[in-house]
């Protein structure tokens, strides 16, 4: 039976999907906003931006169904502000 991923790498993937969700709503708005004829590539952006809320929800999931023990600390893995030490934009 697989253990699933541990605490660590969860905070790790999930730092990197809360920067995706931005990232992907920063691209829709930017792009849907300045161009009027792009109703499929918005369409296709609303879709990514859907699915990586959904990535992660299933993968806080896989968190607490392996770590049952890590609390409402685990809510805060895929969740919330994105640490600064992970941001590429500060310098």
């Amino acid at each position: 039976m697989k253990k699933g991923l541990s605490i660590e790498d969860h905070k790790k993937y999930g730092e990197m999907l809360k920067k995706m969700y931005i990232d992907s709503m920063d691209i829709y708005i930017a792009f849907c906003n300045s161009h009027p004829h792009s109703r499929r590539v918005c369409k296709q952006l609303d879709k990514l931006h859907n699915a990586i809320i959904q990535v992660k929800s299933e993968a806080e999931n896989e968190l607490f169904r392996y770590h049952p023990s890590l609390g409402h600390e685990g809510v805060y893995f895929y969740y919330g502000a994105v640490r600064k030490d992970n941001d590429n934009n500060e310098a």
